[in-house]
C-alpha cells in the first residue's frame, strides 16, 4: 500500500521527530516508532492498530483506494485517545507538539467527532479549550489529560456519555457543514 520511497521518508520524519540527544539515525525509539506507525496509517488510510497485522500485498498501478477520499476514515472505531493522537500529530509537528492540540486542532477534533457544529458552537468549544489549558502541561495547548478534561466537561454539557464520544461520528461521514439552523449552544 506504500512505496519504498514513501516508507523511507516516513522513517526519516520519525527520526527527526525524536529527541535531539538520539544521534542514532538508523533506528527508531519507541516514541519515534509510534509516530512512524501513525504516519504510515495516515498515508495508507487504515487505523494504526491495523498496520501491525498487515501482510504484504501486490499493488496494481493506478488502482484507487476508497480510503483516499477521506483520510480520517481510518479513525472510525478508534478509541478517543488515538483520535486525539491523530489530530495532535497532524501537520508533522515536532515531538513536543505531537503530544498536544492547539485551538485549531481542538476544533478539528470536535468537528471530526461531529460535536461541532452539530451539538455545540465554536465559541462554546473555545471556552472549554481556554479552561482546559489550565490543566495542561503546556499552558498554550492541550495535552491528553487536559483535552480529556475538556471533553468530559463538554460531554456533560451536551448530555453525551464521555465513554461514547468517539462513536458520535456516523461511519463514512465526511467533515462538512450541516444545514443552516442546526448549530446550537451546548445545553440548548
Amino acid at each position: 500500500k506504500m512505496s519504498r520511497a514513501t516508507a523511507q521518508e516516513v522513517f526519516k520524519q520519525a527520526n527527526r521527530a525524536g529527541p535531539v540527544a538520539n544521534a542514532d539515525t538508523s533506528q527508531l525509539d519507541w516514541l519515534e516508532f509510534k509516530y512512524a506507525v501513525s504516519k504510515v496509517s495516515e498515508k495508507i488510510g487504515v487505523h494504526p492498530d491495523e498496520v501491525a497485522v498487515m501482510k504484504p500485498i501486490k499493488i496494481v498501478p493506478g488502482a484507487s483506494r476508497a480510503s483516499s477520499e477521506d483520510p480520517l476514515r481510518a479513525l472510525e472505531g478508534a478509541p478517543l485517545d488515538a483520535i486525539f493522537g491523530h489530530f495532535a500529530a497532524s501537520g508533522g509537528q515536532s515531538k513536543k507538539r505531537a503530544k498536544s492540540l492547539d485551538g485549531k486542532e481542538f476544533v478539528q477534533l470536535l468537528e471530526y467527532l461531529t460535536i461541532l457544529p452539530d451539538r455545540a458552537t465554536k465559541t462554546a468549544a473555545m471556552d472549554f479549550f481556554q479552561k482546559a489549558k489550565r490543566h495542561s502541561s503546556d499552558p498554550s495547548e492541550l495535552d491528553w489529560d487536559a483535552c480529556s478534561w475538556a471533553l468530559q466537561k463538554l460531554a456533560k454539557q451536551i448530555n453525551v456519555p464521555f465513554e461514547t464520544m468517539h462513536q458520535l461520528r456516523p461511519k463514512g461521514k465526511a467533515i462538512g457543514s450541516p444545514k443552516a439552523g442546526s448549530i446550537r449552544s451546548p445545553g440548548t
